[in-house]
């Protein structure tokens, strides 16, 4: 490809917005080559087109070297993530196993109070989950009702162990 001062503005837009082939980057590359004939506003495009015939080095005039081999992981780092990765894995474990045994018990307990309703103010209920919670209400509320009977026995066992000492009269026989 040849290339003088009328394409040379329209080449470099292209190569600009990536649409050039290889064979027009390579005579861009000879073409700013030769800094002696370049005219004095494409000189600054001279460096850049001189960093890609020299295969684009990491630095300007740096020769490309092969990339080192990964260093191994050794030291603390690597256990600590195995161990957080392992504690990961084990708390999705667990928590799937608990929505599998959850679910497990309430099928269990759906079989077993398969047909059984409330009825709460004449409104009749037969959905296993509501009746499930009405039963955790009733039982948390005999709880509280037991700690408050045991509460006030011991109270009454305190006060009947007034101590009494009966007096003696002096009699005179």
């Amino acid at each position: 490809m040849n290339i003088d001062s009328h394409n040379i503005d329209e080449l470099l837009n292209r190569f600009f917005d990536g649409d050039t082939t290889c064979a027009e980057d390579r005579a861009l590359q000879a073409y700013f080559a030769d800094t002696d004939t370049l005219p004095e506003h494409l000189r600054q495009y001279a460096p850049m087109f001189a960093w890609y015939a020299d295969g684009m080095p990491t630095e300007p005039g740096a020769e490309l070297k092969p990339a080192a081999a990964p260093r191994r992981r050794t030291g603390i780092k690597p256990l600590l993530w195995w161990a957080s990765t392992a504690a990961a894995v084990a708390i999705v474990f667990a928590a799937g196993w608990q929505r599998h045994t959850d679910a497990a018990t309430d099928n269990m307990l759906a079989r077993q109070y398969e047909g059984s309703y409330t009825e709460v103010n004449g409104v009749i209920n037969t959905d296993i989950a509501d009746i499930k919670a009405e039963i955790d209400i009733t039982q948390l509320e005999a709880q509280r009702i037991e700690r408050e009977l045991e509460a006030a026995s011991l109270t009454l066992e305190s006060e009947s162990y007034i101590e009494f000492t009966p007096t003696t009269q002096n009699s005179q026989i």
